[in-house]
C-alpha cells in the first residue's frame, strides 16, 4: 500500500477530530477512511490498515484519546 503515509496522516486527523466526543478506536478510524473512499472495505485491507494504524499509535504517530 503505497499511500500508507497519507492514510495514517488522514487517520490521525480523524482521531483528533473525534476528541470532543471521547476519541475513537482504531476500528472507527478504519471505517472513517472507508467512508471517505480512501481505502476499500475488504478483509485484507482491514487487517493491513489496522496493523499499520496500531503500529503508528505505538510509535506515537497516531494520537490516542484520553478515554481509550
Amino acid at each position: 500500500m503505497t499511500r500508507l503515509p497519507r492514510i495514517v496522516a488522514r487517520a490521525a486527523g480523524n482521531v483528533t477530530s473525534c476528541d470532543h466526543v471521547g476519541g475513537c478506536t482504531l476500528r472507527q478510524a478504519y471505517y472513517r477512511l472507508v467512508v471517505e473512499g480512501l481505502i476499500p472495505h475488504t478483509a485484507p485491507t482491514y487487517r493491513r490498515v489496522s496493523a499499520r494504524l496500531a503500529q503508528a499509535r505505538r510509535e506515537e504517530r497516531l494520537p490516542t484519546s484520553s478515554t481509550r
